[in-house]
């Protein structure tokens, strides 16, 4: 995978937007799917910090249960019969967990692979204004950072008690749940003041 880090990061760019593209508007549940295992074997290939991934996955692995929950009752109520709405509830869950999933995993892989700091250089060159191309990296940066601080969150409360298999447990969710805004709170901020202090937004 070290030849994406040779690439222009605009090359890199068009290739994330374009597989964000074709996973969100397919119909089909096949391109999803082949884009989705295709960027974990290319993940997988790089050879991550088990960390670095392993909140991702944690995180659409947990919640791939409760969205299909979630799509087969909406289609149980629309259809008004189970044997009906099961297995639209179970396709089109399908396709929106498959879309979900490559998106995750083709924004932290092209993170991984791209220096933004590059690339906001290559946005410049191309005449986009400072705000506009600090404002798209920062947000091409938020899904990789909130998982990276959802760990370190997690990995606190343990030392202080709380068990692995009670994380989930409603009780135990206010912990982790206050200091993550509270984080992303402070990082809005502190991004703020950087843009007031670099001239952009007056």
């Amino acid at each position: 995978m070290g030849i994406f880090r040779k690439f222009n990061p605009l090359t890199n760019l068009v290739l994330f937007i374009g597989l964000s593209v074709v996973t969100f508007f397919s119909r089909s549940p096949w391109p999803p799917v082949a884009v989705l295992v295709g960027l974990t074997g290319a993940t997988a290939a790089m050879r991550p910090r088990t960390g670095a991934m392993k909140w991702p996955l944690f995180s659409f692995l947990i919640g791939a249960p409760v969205t299909l929950c979630i799509f087969v009752l909406s289609y149980w109520a629309e259809e008004g019969r189970l044997a009906v709405g099961l297995p639209l509830g179970l396709k089109e869950g399908g396709l929106f967990l498959s879309r979900i999933g490559a998106l995750i995993m083709a924004n932290v892989l092209f993170v991984r692979l791209t220096d933004l700091r590059s690339l906001i250089a290559s946005l410049r060159a191309l005449g986009l204004p400072l705000g506009v191309a600090f404002l798209l990296t920062a947000a091409l940066r938020f899904l990789p950072l909130a998982f990276e601080e959802a760990r370190r969150v997690v990995e606190v409360q343990r030392c202080r008690g709380l068990r692995r298999n009670r994380i989930l447990w409603p009780p135990n969710m206010l912990p982790l749940i206050v200091p993550l805004i509270v984080i992303n709170a402070q990082r809005a901020h502190e991004m703020a003041l950087t843009l007031q202090m670099r001239g952009i937004g007056d």
